[in-house]
């Protein structure tokens, strides 16, 4: 499922603004909610709530954790 009602990029080319993303498939997608929630941050629109480089690797590592350790 795209979490955007339509591409970004053609909101954009359009002279819109992007609507925000629609994080509710993320909920249902079966992914650990550590990575759900680094994932529903890289979706934001406002690229100040997105995660940097060097945190989004962060919590990419802990949620692989997370992970091994509930399996």
């Amino acid at each position: 499922t795209y979490p955007f009602a339509s591409p970004p990029a053609l909101e954009v080319m359009a002279g819109r603004r992007p609507q925000a993303a629609d994080t509710a498939f993320l909920a249902a997608s079966g992914l650990p909610p550590g990575l759900r929630a680094v994932l529903a941050g890289c979706l934001s629109l406002e690229p100040a709530q997105r995660p940097s480089a060097t945190e989004l690797i962060v919590a990419l590592e802990e949620a692989l954790v997370q992970s091994a350790r509930s399996s």
